[in-house]
């Protein structure tokens, strides 16, 4: 009972904090608006709550791990760990810009680049074990194919440095998907308690 409900609090925290991404869109979308720079005081707030919220979304991936909807071999393990470090690497890069909002780093795209990669492969092993029967046995694979399906639209949106503000469309369908996972940690877990 202990267990389920620890594992419901990081459902809790990844929806939390999916919305906390959500609103760095928007914070990020309204300071481009007229912004002659990319470097300012609300860019490396944004960039800052960014990086937080990350480490919030890695409550959904524990969770999902914890519950064992991917099985219980080396692949969702590895996945998992895959996951994290990408999660992480992609906090190290939202913190890195609250220096310097538009500075040039790495940890960003590789660790979004990463953390997809995990959560793909760990989509897949949550079809594979078929723990979830409904429609959340989708959800983790879908959270991160949207990194692949924005990265055109970002090609789109973002030609030039004036490009269309978009941030509140992207990370908000981001935000969406991450909060699904929390809510599929918090309903399976649950249901196993129930069960």
């Amino acid at each position: 009972m202990q267990t389920s409900n620890r594992i419901r609090l990081l459902g809790w925290i990844c929806v939390v904090c999916s919305v906390l991404v959500a609103i760095t869109g928007f914070l990020l979308d309204s300071q481009a608006i007229g912004a002659v720079e990319a470097d300012t005081a609300i860019a490396r707030f944004a960039n800052g709550l960014f990086g937080v919220a990350v480490l919030g979304l890695m409550g959904g991936v524990f969770g999902l791990w914890s519950l064992r909807v991917g099985g219980s071999g080396w692949l969702p393990t590895i996945a998992t760990l895959v996951t994290l470090i990408g999660l992480l690497l992609w906090m190290i890069g939202g913190l890195y810009l609250t220096t310097n909002a538009s500075a040039d780093q790495a940890f960003t795209p590789a660790g979004g680049l990463l953390s997809s990669i995990g959560m793909v492969v760990f989509g897949l092993a949550v079809l594979r074990a078929g723990h979830l029967n409904d429609w959340r046995r989708f959800v983790p694979f879908l959270v991160r194919v949207w990194f692949f399906v924005q990265l055109p639209l970002q090609i789109i949106l973002f030609i030039g440095v004036r490009g269309f503000p978009s941030y509140t469309m992207l990370l908000g369908v981001f935000g969406v998907l991450w909060a699904l996972v929390g809510y599929v940690v918090q309903s399976y877990a649950s249901e196993q308690t129930g069960a």
